[in-house]
């Protein structure tokens, strides 16, 4: 099944949307002409595997997360400035998604850890008094066996949040091609940003 906002196109406003890959066992008979093994609903319930997700993606499910499973389109220009101008604009769909208050509190609390807590992998994208909450990730881009050296081939760094984590008002998506780490590459990026905001 489709994970809330990953495995298709959001909608956004924009040409060329990606829709990404949630694979499956459909999706791995049709593809590969093999049967799905057990192990594999955990390597892609972590986002390994053959997980491909975009940044707004990311950010759109984070979005949906933080505000209790309300998915909401995503836009580039507001459709209500649109129509102000005598233009056609479609309205912004939203979806919901039926989350435990108590998993949303867990999970949120969890990632503030991410960026507040000592030794979090989060700690760069920290803003004194609005209280971000996120996660940091690291997307390999070739096998370790393959021993290939320089910059196009470093890891990308990815970091996801939002804030404040209490009444959320904005969710960011940094993703740093061959930027190594999430902490150390994305999470300034997405501080910058929200407290550009803040």
């Amino acid at each position: 099944a489709t994970q809330m906002g990953l495995g298709r196109k959001t909608g956004i406003d924009l040409p060329n949307e990606d829709p990404g890959l949630i694979p499956s066992s459909e999706w791995k008979r049709r593809v590969y002409k093999t049967a799905w093994f057990p192990g594999e609903t955990i390597s892609v319930a972590i986002g390994q595997g053959a997980v491909g997700v975009t940044p707004l993606q990311a950010a759109w499910a984070m979005g949906g997360l933080a505000s209790g499973g309300r998915l909401k389109q995503p836009h580039l220009v507001d459709p209500e400035t649109i129509k102000k101008l005598g233009l056609e604009a479609r309205d912004i769909k939203s979806e919901d998604y039926p989350l435990h208050q108590t998993t949303v509190d867990l999970i949120s609390k969890g990632m503030w850890g991410v960026v507040n807590e000592e030794g979090g992998t989060g700690g760069k994208a920290r803003i004194e008094g609005f209280d971000v909450a996120g996660k940091t990730g690291t997307a390999q881009v070739v096998g370790k066996e393959a021993n290939l050296k320089g910059e196009g081939y470093e890891d990308h760094a990815w970091f996801v949040g939002f804030a404040p984590y209490r009444n959320p008002e904005i969710v960011v998506g940094a993703f740093i091609e061959n930027g190594g780490f999430g902490g150390t590459a994305a999470a300034p990026v997405a501080h910058a940003i929200m407290d550009t905001y803040y």
